[in-house]
């Protein structure tokens, strides 16, 4: 795809071809675990993206943004700087931005290895780079999975030891 082998293809308004590669790339990465197929499926995004039609790129442009905030580390980091690149070599690859120097400057200072959550709050930079890019996120992509709160089992022999104690037994 990165020597445009595909180009025809991706620039006829007439076919579904970018729609079908963008559903089978999504498809191929729900719950995939293995990197290195991770980590090849970012680059085919990003070329979906010269794709004609306004629909499949903004699919394309939210996946990417859910990658920017993957479990693993390294596929945040990995997406981060190949989205970096794509910008920087082609600022008409996102249609619509508000701050396009602003979301590749987050890109590029962003350490993408600390925690999605509170200490590293990776994902609220992950919004503002979406915000920036003119990518419209669910509430959900917004705030992540929801964390299960761990119910903690009573011993019902516990309160009826207090109980004897109490009692003076």
């Amino acid at each position: 795809m990165s020597h445009g082998c595909f180009d025809n293809l991706l620039a006829k308004a007439d076919n579904d071809f970018a729609k079908e590669l963008g559903l089978r790339v999504r498809r191929e990465a729900s719950n995939c675990v293995d990197m290195k197929r991770l980590m090849a499926i970012v680059p085919v995004a990003l070329n979906v993206l010269h794709c004609v039609d306004l629909d499949t790129n903004s699919t394309t442009m939210l996946f990417l943004m859910r990658f920017l905030a993957h479990r693993y580390p390294r596929i945040r980091r990995h997406t981060a700087e190949q989205l970096y690149i794509k910008l920087i070599e082609d600022s008409t690859a996102v249609h619509a931005p508000i701050g396009l120097d602003e979301a590749t400057e987050l890109l590029s200072q962003t350490n993408w290895n600390n925690d999605l959550g509170p200490p590293g709050n990776v994902r609220e930079l992950r919004n503002k780079v979406a915000e920036l890019l003119g990518v419209a996120l669910t509430e959900k992509d917004r705030q992540g999975p929801a964390v299960k709160q761990v119910v903690k089992a009573t011993d019902e022999f516990a309160s009826y030891a207090s109980l004897v104690s109490t009692a003076g037994f």
